[in-house]
């Protein structure tokens, strides 16, 4: 099997959810092509459905270093990754990253939900007033789940008072 055949076969064993047999071939293109964005990217996915998440993390962080475009989507995943595993410092970060880097790009897809995850995360920390200040630039109209956890507006304000 050529080595896009081995990625193109790693996607369709992800899509069919056979996530421990989608790491084989998805191995298999990363020995070969270590640096490949796409790939690294397939394999965090797996890792994190396979709910080895500090291993998702691992393989995002490899692909946004050696990344020379910066994708939201990446610090997206991170992002929400390692609010999972209580990283909150982290987690903080790359949602910042995110609406950085979108400014950057002028791509606003990921903009809000990383404000609505970004106010969470500093809500869950000391830094309340940075979360008020968030919360401020949010709409009324926005619902968002982390780790099971119903978040919105009311939510929020409740966190923060």
């Amino acid at each position: 099997m050529n080595i896009e055949q081995q990625l193109s076969q790693a996607k369709v064993l992800y899509e069919k959810r056979d996530y421990e047999n989608a790491l084989v071939p998805c191995g298999e293109h990363l020995d070969q092509h270590p640096n490949d964005a796409e790939a690294l990217r397939l394999v965090s996915k797996i890792l994190e459905s396979l709910n080895r998440v500090d291993e998702a993390i691992d393989a995002i962080t490899r692909l946004l270093g050696v990344s020379d475009f910066k994708e939201p989507c990446d610090y997206f995943a991170r992002g929400r990754w390692l609010l999972k595993v209580g990283k909150l410092n982290d987690a903080i970060n790359d949602f910042e990253s995110i609406i950085s880097v979108s400014n950057e790009i002028n791509d606003r897809y990921y903009t809000d939900v990383a404000r609505i995850f970004l106010t969470y995360s500093l809500a869950l920390t000391v830094r309340k007033s940075e979360a008020k200040e968030q919360l401020a630039l949010l709409g009324d109209d926005f619902l968002i789940y982390v780790n099971k956890n119903r978040v919105d507006r009311q939510y929020l304000e409740q966190m923060l008072h």
